[in-house]
């Protein structure tokens, strides 16, 4: 997937999922985008379970903007969730494995879901992830509101989690909750 659409707002080889994908592997997928992009899914509210992606794959988010000029902004310009999964998580993401590098000139960047509000369990990252800002191995920000919050279970990284901002972790890069 090549896009240069800064509008599109899902951007992977299943746009919006809100019924359940499984055994699914992919091999040398690429996704170069502008905007939310993931291996798998882009939007999830349904079920992922079982996928894998290999080593072969990669998803780059590129913005062309010089982020020397901006230091540590992390401001909601910047914001574009990508994973190696799914780019944003607001349903089940279970026994999933990414290897896939995931590169963004965008904050809120993850192995796995680059924002979660839901449920991931039994995953495990082995991907580079590089981004500007809230960056984690396995999501780059959790968050939740009332009484719905996202959750990370029984899951693990090994790959390397790198940014030139805040927000940053080897599982979770930013984990909050917002009023109301």
């Amino acid at each position: 997937i090549n896009s240069t659409d800064e509008t599109t707002a899902q951007q992977a080889f299943i746009g919006t999922n809100t019924g359940t994908v499984s055994n699914l592997r992919f091999e040398n997928a690429t996704v170069n985008a502008k905007r939310y992009a993931a291996v798998i899914v882009g939007l999830n509210f349904g079920t992922v379970k079982d996928c894998e992606t290999d080593a072969s794959c990669k998803v780059t988010l590129d913005s062309h903007v010089d982020f020397t000029s901006i230091g540590h902004d992390t401001s909601s310009s910047l914001f574009a969730p990508s994973g190696g999964i799914s780019a944003e998580n607001r349903g089940v993401i279970t026994n999933c494995v990414n290897r896939a590098d995931v590169t963004s000139d965008y904050t809120h960047v993850g192995g796995i879901a680059g924002q979660n509000t839901s449920a991931i369990s039994y995953c495990t990252n082995y991907g580079d992830i590089t981004a500007v800002a809230t960056a984690g191995g396995i999501v780059g920000h959790l968050w939740g509101h009332t009484a719905i919050f996202g959750t990370v279970s029984y899951s693990g990284n090994m790959g390397n989690v790198t940014a030139i901002g805040s927000h940053i972790g080897g599982i979770v890069g930013w984990s909050r909750e917002s009023a109301g």
